[in-house]
């Protein structure tokens, strides 16, 4: 099917620009000697979770169970899961996927720890975890190294449990000071480990904007492991942090023109259901429209996109199409159904976005 028959709005990747962005990711981290575990939570599609993986990823990274699920099911085998797994239910399901895949799990606290200890043993199984460290985000995580060492040394002495490192995630703007931070943090925290002859195998940070600044300037210490994952499709407002050009955004949302009230004023089929209503600080309107470069998207309503400051030598007419590159890539993923692979004016595949809405 040629590109130009697809009913808009609609998402659509471009193959190319996908391809180049996975395999230079990898290049890079491991030119620096870091191991790539990219974050599916992404593009939740397992074509492209393989892709990552033959290109030399050690393994994925899923912020849900029900992302895990669907990955797992996919044949995917090697899952970090970076997210406190708390209460029954939940532990049932994690038993289960630990016994089809390598499953490693996260815990900022000793109740989570515990709680994931006992369902272990009750399981027969040993499972791996990471103490996850506060860096930065102020989110979840351990907030001292002293308190890593304790809960590290915690679930070493653990039955059940596998003591298998520490992890943090800093997202927002660029700041390479984070990326110092949480060097010294890692640091200070693997010596103590290392003198009470407890190792961290697995020095876990993340993502895209982390994974592209740390190296080589700012050497990561005791990193080993990084979870990139908007870097696949790369975004606006990867673009305004530098990490990526506007050549490099692989995922697009189609659109069709539906009415000119004025003339500089167009609007376009894709709304807010069909581009997310992201806007950052860092970016100006709610996406990027490639052919009308100096043109705003001003507004969104669910169902109309409302693109400002068109000039009438380049506007476009009714029934035209227009490509815009979103804002955030990660919410535009969970609210379609579809992802078209295109290449060269063809669609080349059609992935359901399999993980779509997996919240639990």
């Amino acid at each position: 099917m040629r590109t130009v028959n697809l009913e808009t709005p609609c998402l659509v990747v471009d193959l190319d620009i996908l391809e180049r962005n996975i395999h230079r990711m990898q290049r890079h981290l491991s030119t620096h000697g870091i191991a790539c575990r990219p974050h599916v939570k992404t593009h939740k599609i397992p074509a492209i979770a393989h892709h990552q993986l033959n290109a030399g990823a050690t393994g994925i990274t899923c912020q849900k169970l029900s992302e895990a699920e669907v990955m797992i099911n996919a044949g995917i085998r090697d899952v970090l899961l970076a997210y406190n797994v708390v209460g029954d239910a939940k532990l049932r399901r994690l038993i289960r996927l630990a016994r089809q895949a390598r499953i490693t799990v996260v815990a900022d606290s000793r109740t989570t720890a515990d709680g994931l200890a006992r369902a272990s043993c009750e399981a027969g199984i040993l499972q791996r975890v990471l103490v996850e460290c506060d860096t930065g985000a102020q989110r979840a995580g351990v907030q001292t190294p002293d308190e890593a060492v304790a809960l590290a040394t915690h679930i070493a002495s653990s039955k059940g449990l596998e003591f298998d490192g520490l992890m943090t995630f800093k997202g927002g703007a660029p700041d390479l000071d984070h990326v110092r931070v949480s060097g010294k943090f890692f640091e200070a925290t693997v010596n103590v480990l290392r003198e009470r002859g407890i190792e961290a195998r697995t020095v876990s940070a993340g993502g895209t904007v982390y994974a592209a600044h740390a190296w080589p300037d700012n050497p990561p210490h005791a990193v080993n492991e990084c979870r990139p994952g908007v870097y696949v499709y790369n975004d606006c407002v990867k673009v305004s942090f530098g990490v990526a050009a506007l050549e490099d955004c692989a995922m697009r949302v189609l659109a069709t023109v539906v009415s000119r009230p004025t003339a500089t004023r167009a609007i376009v089929d894709a709304g807010s259901k069909a581009l997310a209503n992201d806007g950052f600080q860092w970016v100006d309107g709610f996406g990027h429209v490639i052919e009308l470069p100096d043109a705003r998207i001003d507004r969104l309503s669910e169902e109309h996109g409302v693109i400002e400051r068109l000039e009438s030598r380049s506007a476009p007419a009714i029934g035209d199409r227009v490509t815009i590159i979103p804002n955030y890539c990660n919410t535009v993923t969970n609210i379609h159904d579809v992802a078209f692979g295109i290449r060269g004016g063809y669609v080349e595949a059609v992935w359901p976005v399999a993980a779509r809405g997996k919240i639990l």
